[in-house]
């Protein structure tokens, strides 16, 4: 029988990490959402001097991972199954996922960092860079930069799927994401 729980296992790092006054935390937000369900909820690893495994309930069959980076505009996603442990390795710079008990396909996992879809900065992340909102001419190169992405990104996803690379649950779920991402960027 399959469990009704998923065991996160969080590698000992770093790199995550921010101290602030009476406080370390993660400098990069981590959360998912269960299939069927509109909720996000956050995780908070203590991974900083051990490794650190978090086991939850959940009440779907699965949930969507999001892992942004240091860098916010970069992210890792995932389609979690209950029952699964996800392995996350920061030693590459980044949050390397793994399943070890479970095949998936050779695009199921790290999809982002393997074909390079990051979006562009977000006005987040590019004025905590730059200490200033962008001109209308840096606007519309990241509206430019946006769309050429969403282009590129649903081009990979079907070139992936075709080729048996990526399964069409992992190919919905990204789908998804990509579109809620390009409407919630949407000014308009």
């Amino acid at each position: 029988p399959k469990s009704d729980s998923i065991t996160f296992i969080f590698k000992k790092s770093d790199y995550l990490f921010k101290e602030v006054p009476n406080q370390k935390r993660m400098s990069a937000f981590l959360n998912y959402s269960e299939f069927g369900q509109f909720k996000e909820v956050y995780l908070s690893p203590q991974n900083k001097d051990r490794d650190d495994v978090q086991t939850i309930s959940i009440q779907s069959d699965k949930l969507f991972l999001i892992h942004y980076w240091q860098e916010f505009y970069k992210v890792s996603r995932a389609v979690v199954h209950k029952g699964d442990t996800l392995v996350v390795d920061y030693s590459k710079g980044y949050p390397e996922f793994s399943i070890p008990n479970r095949a998936t396909k050779s695009s199921d996992l790290n999809l982002e960092q393997k074909e390079n879809l990051h979006f562009p900065k977000d006005a987040f992340s590019f004025f905590q860079e730059n200490k200033r909102p962008r001109t209308k001419n840096e606007k519309q190169v990241y509206e430019k930069e946006l769309a050429e992405l969403t282009t590129n990104y649903k081009t990979k996803l079907e070139e992936l799927l075709q080729a048996d690379a990526l399964s069409k649950e992992v190919y919905e779920a990204q789908m998804n994401y990509m579109n809620y991402y390009f409407l919630n960027s949407d000014s308009n």
